[in-house]
């Protein structure tokens, strides 16, 4: 791995993160998820994009023991506190839906407020700020995830207080609880309180039972959630080692260990021209939307399992595709081929470049963003820079500065939009989507019959 690469490209994402930077420590953005998903009006933070940036200065402090990253880290550590609310979630905590209050996200929230925790206790010993981390963590587990969300017949966590996606049947899914058993496994270890370990274990055995038995491909991927046994999403499989490794580390189960190899032996085999394989729906495999930054996501658990297993995955091809994809303003695109036929869209040509494939996603680039910063050596240096990123098309327009975005896209409808935004607002000034003007029509209508 070429360190002086990594730096450079490190000191670029930054630079872009930065330009999100509200409030002294929240960072906007919008949302583009698979199949459609966005949140394009309402930029404001999320746990799923605070968590990793949280993180990666975290790391870069370590690294370079200089002030500047744990004061950064600070500032957004005491956002994050800010958005807890009265029944013990995180506010904003839904990515592209701010009616949820999910448990990935709470849980990614309380990883990242932990990590730092143990840093401020190594600083300054059990100080205020210290005190305050772990009772707002502790409030978070005890009031939303243990008192509204877990399930004793299940031995795990449901989705959300309120799914709207599935309000016929609670959901658990497999990623979600694996990053929340990490969060209980930290918060253990730093107060020895056993009942959080104990729950930890209660969960580790229900998500040994989401791996994936059928030969071929997908043997060993992680299913989405219980309701989902044969919907398998790389991203998500990856994301659901999180905790997983931890767990091995804990109890020395072999069970953990190999559900960690086969998991990456599953990745390993989706892989195209360097990129992953998207996902699997009831053994369809749909190798779009293939995500770019995001991919950051992947790289993170097959790194955390190299350690944890003492294997030797490869990694420097994947992390060379995702850098030749940084822009000049130094955010990653999110996307390739996103108005594919994989992604939902039934006449979608992949070929066709869409808006949402130049788009840089806080959310996606966030994770590359604590990857990378896992590599800087001891001379990282922030360096400002200052540039913009245009992009123009037969179809589309993508406009970004600094301060600025402005996207015209008049072609696929389904990518069709005028987006304008001021970054440091938390609502975008335009937000003009075909789609979403199509959803809001039809409930105007179905309301007046």
């Amino acid at each position: 791995m070429n360190k002086m690469k990594i730096n450079k490209a490190t000191n670029k994402l930054l630079n872009w993160i930065k330009t999100w930077e509200i409030n002294d420590g929240a960072y906007n953005g919008y949302v583009i998820h698979r199949g459609d998903s966005k949140r394009l009006k309402y930029i404001h933070d999320t746990p799923w994009s605070q968590g990793p940036i949280i993180q990666g200065l975290i790391n870069i402090y370590n690294r370079t023991q200089d002030e500047t990253y744990y004061k950064e880290a600070k500032k957004a550590v005491k956002v994050q506190m800010k958005r807890l609310n009265s029944n013990g979630s995180y506010d904003y905590a839904g990515f592209e839906d701010d009616r949820f209050s999910s448990l990935v996200h709470n849980s990614l929230a309380n990883c990242a407020l932990l990590e730092f925790a143990k840093l401020e206790k190594e600083i300054n010993n059990e100080s205020i700020l210290f005190m305050d981390i772990m009772s707002t963590v502790k409030t978070n587990i005890d009031e939303y995830l243990i008192k509204i969300l877990w399930d004793e017949n299940y031995g795990a966590f449901k989705f959300s207080a309120i799914d709207y996606y599935s309000l016929g049947q609670d959901r658990f899914v497999a990623n979600m609880n694996s990053v929340a058993v990490e969060s209980l496994i930290i918060f253990y270890e730093l107060t020895n309180n056993e009942e959080y370990l104990n729950y930890a274990l209660r969960i580790g055995e229900w998500i040994l039972t989401q791996k994936v038995q059928k030969e071929g491909l997908l043997y060993g991927a992680i299913s989405y959630a219980q309701t989902h046994p044969d919907m398998i999403v790389s991203i998500y499989t990856a994301l659901a080692l999180r905790g997983i490794d931890d767990l091995y580390r804990i109890t020395n189960d072999v069970r953990y260990k190999n559900m960690m190899i086969d998991a990456v032996e599953h990745l390993y085999r989706l892989i195209e021209n360097d990129l992953f394989y998207h996902a699997s729906y009831d053994g369809e495999l749909r190798k779009e939307p293939y995500f770019i930054a995001g991919i950051g996501l992947i790289l993170k658990a097959i790194e955390d399992v190299n350690i944890s297993c003492n294997t030797k995955y490869p990694l420097n091809n994947i992390i060379d595709r995702i850098l030749s994809k940084q822009t000049n303003i130094g955010g990653i695109k999110s996307f390739l081929a996103y108005n594919g036929k994989g992604n939902g869209r039934k006449n979608g040509n992949k070929n066709l470049e869409v808006w949402e494939d130049s788009s840089l996603v806080m959310g996606w680039n966030a994770h590359a963003f604590e990857f990378l910063s896992r590599h800087v050596t001891g001379e990282f240096k922030f360096r400002k820079i200052v540039k913009k990123y245009i992009n123009i098309k037969w179809n589309y327009i993508y406009i970004e500065t600094t301060k600025r975005i402005f996207v015209l896209n008049i072609w696929p409808i389904k990518s069709m939009i005028l987006l304008y935004i001021n970054k440091k607002k938390e609502k975008s000034i335009i937000s003009l989507n075909a789609l979403n003007i199509y959803s809001s029509i039809r409930k105007f209508i179905n309301c007046k019959k």
